[in-house]
């Protein structure tokens, strides 16, 4: 995986309060474990001693890029991610729909924001619009499971279509207008 690439647009510690949500209702399937139980699986999965440690530091770590690096800050955050899927099956698909759609809407622009509609192209905008398996498999294919990858992709899909961010779209758009 290239971490230089593989950024998201958070708040660490949403992130973790979405965890908390996602342990709650996985508590509520048959035969599952109680709610600080599932915590302290994920912390121990994704190297923490402990939930509380977890839940302290992965903020800090996260806001300070000097203090682990954004290489890491990426590993660390892969490793929560694989660390939430293992632990919480009955979840785990709306994890990674989550993830996945906060990832596109934090790198990407919808199309329907900004371009006007064009009947005769493929996606139906006048931009064209990125690859979600293009985009996607290279960053996520180590995190997650494919098959809960490609459902979430799936899942997404009308949400879209997306495009570059719109300002790089509206520099191209002006350079027809050159005097050239």
């Amino acid at each position: 995986m290239n971490y230089s690439t593989f950024h998201w647009s958070f708040n660490p510690t949403a992130i973790l309060d979405d965890i908390k949500r996602m342990v709650k209702k996985e508590t509520k399937f048959p035969n599952a474990l109680s709610h600080s139980q599932y915590l302290e699986k994920i912390a121990h999965h994704a190297g923490f001693s402990h939930w509380n440690l977890l839940y302290k530091n992965y903020p800090l770590m996260c806001r300070d890029i000097d203090w682990i690096g954004y290489d890491d800050q990426c590993k660390l955050r892969s490793k929560l991610n694989k660390a939430v899927v293992r632990t919480l099956p009955n979840m785990a698909q709306t994890y990674v729909t989550g993830d996945i759609r906060d990832y596109l809407n934090g790198a990407f622009q919808k199309l329907e924001d900004f371009s006007y509609p064009n009947p005769d192209s493929e996606n139906g905008y006048f931009f064209p619009s990125i690859d979600l398996k293009a985009e996607l498999l290279p960053l996520y294919e180590e995190v997650y499971p494919k098959e809960l990858l490609l459902n979430a992709m799936k899942a997404v899909e009308p949400e879209g279509p997306w495009c570059l961010d719109d300002g790089d779209i509206m520099i191209d758009e002006f350079a027809c207008y050159s005097s050239d």
